[in-house]
């Protein structure tokens, strides 16, 4: 009887879940690992990162130009596919930036990125303009595992829910067709562009436009409503007014707005409206 005891506690003892571990079907332990450090930088000053330990236990830290910002530690449950953070008592600063309690686990090639489903269109938005998968680049701010920064990331990831279709193939531009509503004290610029699903566009997209005629224009644009063939977007910051026939794209350097290649002369020629250069 003793015997049959023993077993059965030792049993029971071995087929406990560790900590920081997801159980698979059958009752059977998975071990997901965490890589110890995920971190994210603005480049200047801005920085946030969690670290996992291999007891089920996490810290968080944000730092900036005063100093700590927030900081936090607790336990979390990790899964194939996402990881749950549940911070110990106590209130600190939260930012949908720097913190979430779930977030889904990206993997792009050899990268991993924490990305939180607040923080997925402004993810996929950094796609699309190339800002991800970063190097080195200021403005980044999603959590990637320390040390992925050098690592491959080819084609598209894998993005959970609806949230791969906001992904596009292929980078895409067209013109403005009409400035609807100008800047005022009170109100941002709205325009109708000549792209809509049929391009990919998607509402909440993020475009930029430029205009290598006017090299010191630029604007940054949100999609507001997608037609077909067109869609309506708000123009969140410009320099110098936007214009009818000025491109759109979803990705532009800084330099591919004082620079014209064949593809956007062909665009500006294109443009219904656009008067011949003296």
């Amino acid at each position: 009887m003793r015997r049959i005891l023993a077993i059965a506690i030792t049993t029971a003892a071995c087929s406990a879940t560790p900590p920081g571990q997801a159980r698979q079907a059958g009752g059977t332990a998975a071990p997901i690992p965490l890589a110890p450090t995920y971190v994210f930088s603005d480049g200047f000053d801005f920085v946030a990162r969690l670290d996992f330990r291999p007891d089920g236990t996490f810290r968080f830290l944000w730092t900036g130009c005063m100093g700590v910002t927030a900081q936090a530690a607790g336990r979390y449950e990790a899964a194939a596919s996402s990881v749950r953070l549940i911070p110990g008592p106590g209130d600190f600063r939260r930012d949908p930036r720097t913190f979430a309690e779930s977030m889904h686990r990206i993997h792009w090639g050899q990268r991993e990125y924490l990305v939180p489903e607040e923080r997925m269109l402004a993810f996929a938005n950094a796609i699309n303009a190339g800002r991800e998968p970063r190097g080195h680049v200021i403005g980044a701010v999603f959590y990637l595992r320390s040390g992925d920064e050098a690592k491959v990331a080819d084609g598209l990831p894998s993005l959970p829910g609806r949230w791969q279709e906001f992904l596009l193939p292929t980078p895409v531009a067209g013109t403005v067709s009409e400035v609807i509503q100008k800047e005022t004290g009170t109100q941002r610029p709205i325009v109708i562009i000549n792209g809509g699903s049929n391009a990919g566009l998607r509402e909440g997209m993020t475009l930029v436009a430029v205009n290598p005629r006017r090299p010191h224009f630029r604007a940054d644009m949100t999609i507001l409503a997608v037609q077909l063939e067109s869609a309506k977007a708000k123009v969140d910051f410009q320099y110098n007014h936007i214009r009818v026939c000025d491109i759109w794209k979803s990705r532009a350097s800084r330099e591919a707005a004082q620079q014209a290649d064949a593809a956007d002369e062909a665009l500006l020629s294109a443009c219904p409206a656009q008067k011949p250069r003296s």
